[in-house]
This record gives structure tokens, sequence and C-alpha cells, in this order.
């Protein structure tokens, strides 16, 4: 079904999508949404290796014209105006029971308390220190729905589509910067987007770790999407251009060398 799906890949762009009252393109947003999901379901169920996603694109231009549609000069995701879909005067719950309605859901968990199974540790694509040298990881959780594929998919609504925000240091290979003191050094930096979706693609199953069965997209106004090496959009931008993933294995606890 998956193959299917890709194989008809062509409606994400021919279609023409309605708009809401206020001009906000949110069906083409969507659709463009479930087609990145459906691709990296079929790449972490081992329903199709990339080399086989690479041979239809290649012998389909419709397939080229996907990704063209998928990829930018800049390399960087677009999916048009999003401001309809990241109301900035919703909540997490709301965005959320929204993005639901448009996939094959099969459950819906809006409080942790009702799905406590739902909320486990992500590995980085690449490991992330604490101040003691120490791999991290990050977690999951509600507000978020479930598809029939076994596909987990959450949101994050910001209250803002543009902030300055106050982020921790790290170097190059993920140690905490700290000062003289002892304490991390942080930085102030302007954030552009309007909310985050996270999916992992094969549910609760291993291995779970960014940039191979989990990603994140942050969205911008415009549609644009922005992301983080750590929670895997390098990855991410690379195996949608037929390429390998881009991460390291570690697990939790890991000291650094």
């Amino acid at each position: 079904a998956i193959l299917a799906d890709i194989k008809d890949s062509k409606k994400y762009i021919e279609d023409k999508y309605v708009s809401d009252e206020n001009g906000h393109n949110i069906e083409t947003a969507l659709k463009q949404i479930k087609g990145i999901v459906t691709t990296l379901v079929g790449y972490a169920e081992g329903m199709m290796s990339l080399q086989r996603l690479c041979w239809y694109v290649y012998v389909d231009p419709q397939k080229v014209r996907l990704l063209q549609e998928i990829l930018s000069e800049g390399g960087v995701y677009y999916t048009g105006d999003v401001t309809g879909l990241f109301d900035t005067s919703q909540t997490s719950r709301q965005l959320v029971e929204k993005l639901s309605k448009y996939f094959d859901t099969i459950d819906l968990c809006l409080n942790q308390s009702e799905c406590p199974k739902y909320k486990y540790d992500i590995l980085y694509s690449k490991p992330l220190y604490d101040k003691d040298k120490t791999a991290t990881t990050y977690a999951i959780g509600a507000p978020l729905f479930i598809l029939k594929d076994g596909t987990i998919i959450s949101a994050r609504q910001e209250k803002s589509c543009k902030k300055t925000v106050t982020f921790p240091s790290y170097s190059p290979d993920g140690v905490p910067v700290l000062d003289k003191d002892g304490n991390q050094v942080t930085y102030d930096t302007t954030k552009t987007y309007c909310g985050m979706i996270y999916f992992d693609t094969n549910g609760t199953k291993g291995p779970n770790q960014a940039g191979v069965d989990f990603f994140e997209l942050r969205f911008s106004a415009d549609g644009r999407t922005q992301g983080w090496v750590y929670t895997g959009y390098e990855s991410l931008l690379q195996i949608l251009q037929g390429k390998d993933p881009i991460y390291t294995k570690y697990k939790k606890g890991d000291k650094k060398e």
C-alpha cells in the first residue's frame, strides 16, 4: 500500500487544493506533510529500499517533479502558507486534533495519563552530552496520534512565529560549552517557526533514534521548513533525495571518550 501511495504521488503536485477564508493553503501543507510521512514509513519498515525509491524516481518523471516540489534550491522543504494550520491562537492539543483528521488515525492521545506507553526516550541523531559528558536523550509524548501502520505523530504549537529565545551552547562534537565557573554558556537567537511536527515512522519499536526512524520538522509562516541536525532534519533531507540517512549509533549513558 505504501509503494502504491508513492507511485500515486502525482496527486500531491497536481491536485487543486482549497484555501480557508484567510487564503491559507492548509490542504496543500497537510498533504505534502502526509507525503513525507508516507515515504519515511516505507523506508523505516523496510518495505522499499532507498535504491528502489531512487529507481522509481528515475523511471518516472512524475517522481522527479515530486522531489523538485519537496526540495527547493536551498534544500529546504516548502509547503506554502501554513499559518492557517499553525494558528498561534490554538494549543498544541488543538493542532494535534486538527492534524489527526487528515491521516488514517486509529488512536488519539491528548493527555499523557491516558496513554503512558506513548511517552518514551528518543536518541538524538548523534550523541549530545550533559556537563558530565554523558550521552543524553529526549522524549516524545502527548499530545499525539497513532496511524494504522503504527506511525506516531506529535506536534507543538508555538505562541508566536518569531521571537527571541535562549539556547545552551555545545561544541561541534556535542559537548556543553562551559564558562570559567562551570556553567553552560548560552546564546540568544531569533526563532522563526510557528510550529513543529514530530513523527516516529515505526512507533515505539526501536531504534527510536532521530534521523533513523524519528524526525522533526519546524514550519515557518510561509511553509519553509527548518530543523536541527540533532533531531534528524539533515538526515530527512538526505532520505528524500534518495541518499543514506545521517546518524551515529550510541546508547543513553555512553561516556564521551
